[in-house]
């Protein structure tokens, strides 16, 4: 019982890592462009990113560089998170593995 809350206490802090970063993009303009790479960011592409840059107006080589710092600011937004919880830069590397522990299964 214990591990399916943590699991979904980890679950719900990437969920709220990913609608700060939501939040981030819409303020800046870029809620678009971060709705259409949002399904992308598990690394199992259905479209290529040509296909996204011509969707978005957009090379290429600009939807990698997207994709890339969208990822991380991700995780940097899930570090900053986990960072609220705990103190020390070691017990974030510690809390952020255990996350990825409980959440991978």
């Amino acid at each position: 019982a214990e591990r399916i809350y943590e699991r979904e206490w980890g679950l719900a802090l990437l969920g709220a890592a990913m609608g700060k970063l939501r939040e981030e993009y819409a303020d800046s303009g870029r809620a678009r462009l971060f709705d259409v790479l949002r399904p992308f960011m598990d690394g199992l592409r259905e479209v290529s990113y040509g296909e996204i840059g011509e969707a978005m107006e957009m090379s290429e080589g600009a939807v990698r560089t997207a994709m890339s710092r969208l990822r991380a600011r991700y995780g940097k937004v899930v570090r900053e998170m986990v960072a609220e919880t705990v103190e020390g830069e070691r017990a974030v590397d510690e809390e952020l593995g255990y996350l990825m522990e409980v959440v991978g299964g």
